[in-house]
């Protein structure tokens, strides 16, 4: 049997989102119910939100899921 994996992405822009919020990686941890370990590691690219927390995190800093890994579109030319 195959395990269905959900989709995940480095959310490289998280660092900058949340220092200029003036937030800490505690309080955020606590918005988002994860560990502050867990936030941590999203952060250092260590390990990946799964879609869901990537979308929570979008609409916490009110960016698209492309501002918060970075996505910057390619070019079909």
């Amino acid at each position: 049997m195959v395990k269905k994996t959900e989709p995940k992405a480095t959310v490289v822009n998280l660092p900058a989102l949340r220092k200029s919020k003036g937030i800490t990686q505690e309080q955020l941890s606590k918005e988002l119910s994860v560990s502050k370990v867990t936030l941590a590691r999203w952060e250092s690219g260590r390990f990946q939100p799964s879609l869901d927390y990537i979308i929570k995190l979008a609409e916490y800093f009110g960016v698209s899921i492309d501002d918060l890994v970075g996505y910057k579109g390619g070019s079909k030319e």
